[in-house]
């Protein structure tokens, strides 16, 4: 959920999908973020996020251009290859 681009609530991956956004794109993170997990291993999307977005400190922004993952090198080969081809 976002209001004046603060997210106020943050589900990543939920089981049903409702609408409203995705988790994309790059993070900046104050070191403050980290000083507090006790976790040998966590989840920045299932660990921290939830509780910066329930406190008021995380920040959204609403991209409305074109976005495609590219999260594996095949996806990455792909998206290439067709902005090749299209310029």
């Amino acid at each position: 959920d976002l209001r004046e681009n603060k997210a106020t609530k943050f589900n990543e991956k939920p089981e049903y999908l409702t609408g409203g956004y995705i988790n994309a794109g790059f993070y900046i993170l104050s070191s403050n973020v980290f000083k507090n997990i006790k976790k040998i291993s966590f989840s920045i999307e299932k660990d921290i996020f939830p509780k910066l977005a329930e406190n008021g400190q995380l920040a959204a922004y609403i991209h409305k251009g074109f976005w495609t993952d590219v999260g594996t090198e095949k996806r990455l080969k792909e998206v290439r290859d067709k902005l090749k081809n299209n310029s």
